[in-house]
């Protein structure tokens, strides 16, 4: 079986450097440095089972719940600044509290297969927070969808 994408509908670009033809300067623009958020000490982070997950089978139309587990082994407070999906069928909850050292907590994501096609697919999941050396962690999960 392949993987699929979602079926979100997406509007055709027609910037003009996607227009045949078109006229446009193609200068490369350099990229202003990153911003360091330095008010936020930062911490760091141990996920406990995986950032994999194979949730298996969900029939059409149901949905699964799939957790990520995460202990904070540093000795400031945790914190989750955002949760993002790549697809409006995942859902993903966000910590509203921060999370102290030595202590554990999750982050849930919700997966709708009603607008999913029968297939394998493969979603992620974006996690920023405070901490180092990478405040960015991708959680990824592999689901059937079947009819």
């Amino acid at each position: 079986m392949g993987m699929s994408a979602c079926n979100n509908e997406h509007k055709e670009d027609k910037s003009p450097s996607n227009i045949a033809g078109a006229d446009v300067d193609t200068t490369a623009v350099k990229a202003p440095p990153p911003v360091v958020n330095d008010t936020i000490p930062a911490t760091s982070i141990q996920w406990l089972d995986s950032t994999f997950k194979d949730v298996g089978m969900v029939k059409f139309k149901d949905s699964a719940l799939v957790s990520f587990r995460f202990r904070n082994t540093g000795d400031k407070p945790l914190i989750v600044k955002s949760v993002n999906t790549t697809c409006g069928c995942t859902v993903a909850d966000t910590l509203h509290k921060p999370v102290m050292p030595g202590k554990e907590s999750k982050i849930q994501v919700k997966f709708y297969s009603a607008t999913q096609a029968a297939a394998i697919h493969e979603k992620h999941v974006y996690v920023i927070t405070n901490t180092l050396p990478y405040p960015g962690t991708t959680l990824t999960f592999k689901v059937e969808v079947k009819n």
